[in-house]
């Protein structure tokens, strides 16, 4: 394509297509009952919404767009999608004093308020995070989106009160209605939906070991379609494709890295055969 999106997730298209392929083209290959789907709009949180369960009609899924080798995720952020507007008072500079209020002034000291601490270049692990990605405007008005991530639906929530109260203290301090903010559900958490069906991760594990594949379990500083997925109904943990340095110039995918997610996917396959 013409985005910087190549391996993330194409690797994971590759491994189910020669999965298909096997299964279709291989007698000896025993299996159960497989539904594949290849979604779209994941990337924006939107992915499960063109997904109708009922036709998927599965006991679980497994999504294939994790990273490095190894990779098996059991816990994904909750995610939220913010957009803010900025209504300044443009008035001429040689008579602005106490009277100008310029929206991209007030826009910069609303997002220094904003712990330095919790940004996505100052944390790691299990610490959530703002994260400000655009911001345009004039003295008259400006907008910025950002969006709000934290493990812990208390800790989102949390998150949220605090940009309420942001935004009630530039309003009371400027004497007027100057910014004004809305966000959305992008995804959630799957962690608590996994821990309810174990066999699920179990059979995971299970098909790792049969690969040979050292297993990295790992509480992804991300999303997947699985997070909204699995809080739909269908449980759904994610595991490697093997790509690396994803959404940048320095993409890639080592060849051993996808063989070896395929040969997981087929040994999940079979493993679930063996338990109909």
């Amino acid at each position: 394509g013409t985005t910087l999106l190549g391996a993330d997730d194409k690797a994971g298209v590759a491994v189910l297509v020669r999965l298909l392929y096997e299964l279709v083209s291989d007698p000896s290959f025993k299996h159960g009952p497989v539904t594949v789907v290849f979604s779209v709009d994941e990337e924006i949180g939107t992915s499960s919404s063109h997904i109708d369960l009922k036709k998927v009609d599965c006991d679980f899924g497994v999504t294939v767009d994790g990273s490095e080798l190894g990779e098996l995720d059991v816990a994904t952020f909750n995610a939220e999608g913010a957009s803010f507007s900025i209504k300044g008072r443009s008035v001429h500079t040689g008579s602005a004093y106490k009277a100008l209020v310029n929206a991209v002034n007030v826009g910069c000291e609303f997002l220094s308020m904003l712990p330095p601490s919790e940004r996505p270049e100052t944390t790691r692990d299990k610490e959530g995070f703002y994260h400000a990605y655009s911001f345009k405007g004039s003295t008259g008005e400006a907008e910025f989106s950002m969006i709000i991530r934290d493990f812990s639906k208390e800790g989102l929530k949390a998150r949220i009160a605090y940009l309420d109260s942001l935004v009630a203290l530039f309003n009371q301090r400027l004497g007027y209605e100057a910014v004004s903010w809305s966000h959305h559900h992008q995804y959630s958490n799957f962690a608590d939906v996994l821990k309810e069906r174990p066999e699920i991760l179990n059979l995971c594990r299970q098909a790792f070991t049969d690969a040979g594949v050292e297993i990295k379990e790992s509480w992804v500083r991300g999303g997947t379609d699985g997070s909204n997925l699995s809080n739909a109904g269908l449980p759904c943990p994610n595991i490697f494709c093997g790509a690396l340095n994803c959404h940048g110039p320095y993409e890639c995918l080592p060849v051993n890295s996808l063989r070896k997610s395929y040969d997981i996917v087929k040994a999940l396959v079979k493993r679930v055969a063996e338990k109909q």
